[in-house]
């Protein structure tokens, strides 16, 4: 009623009560070592990446070769001490930034929705964004990320269900610009509008 009661005045350019959005779905949310396997989308060379039950029988899915990013075609014409690490601000259910295939890329980052600066994800929803994102590369240890090279700035913006407020969002993403990110990941959604993260936009 006081959203409503503030768009009807004219000198308000909006008001809306705050919402809710969900983390979207997840294919793999989990650290897998085969690497090949399960990371086709990278490099896919036609790989079995998994088993299917089909009528009582397991059936092996393929990938189809060249259908993929064509990262290590990319990652070839990189010089890792000739650029600046990009720094991503993942705003998610935190990220375990500790994590040994993650910790080397991290910068600080701060915890929007219960409003301290531990970011650390209680869900997984946001570890796997981040390893997708920015996973250490060429270490034996889990997954590589596309950009193996960025740095990951956890915003946390959800509770333990992966349930956004909107305001947290707001919020992470303020802070992300005041400390120099200009690039932001939010796997999230939900049937409703948001006209102040619109305008953050």
């Amino acid at each position: 009623a006081a959203a409503d009661s503030l768009a009807d005045n004219p000198v308000v350019e909006f008001a809306v009560a705050s919402g809710e959005w969900k983390a979207d779905a997840l294919d793999n949310p989990y650290f897998d070592d085969r690497f090949l396997e399960k990371q086709w989308s990278l490099n896919n060379y036609g790989q079995v990446f998994m088993s299917r039950l089909v009528n009582g029988n397991f059936e092996n899915v393929s990938g189809t070769p060249g259908a993929d990013i064509n990262a290590p075609e990319a990652w070839d014409q990189i010089v890792p001490g000739d650029i600046t690490p990009e720094k991503i601000g993942v705003i998610d259910t935190g990220v375990a930034y500790e994590h040994p295939d993650l910790a080397a890329n991290m910068v600080p980052g701060s915890d929007f929705y219960d409003a301290d600066n531990d970011p650390r994800d209680i869900h997984g929803h946001g570890t796997h964004v981040a390893s997708v994102a920015a996973g250490v590369g060429n270490n034996a240890i889990g997954t590589s990320g596309v950009n193996p090279w960025a740095k990951v700035m956890p915003l946390r913006a959800a509770d333990e269900y992966g349930s956004f407020s909107w305001a947290a969002i707001e919020q992470a993403v303020a802070h992300g610009l005041a400390t120099g990110v200009r690039l932001f990941n939010g796997s999230f959604g939900g049937p409703d509008d948001d006209p102040a993260f619109e305008e953050l936009i």
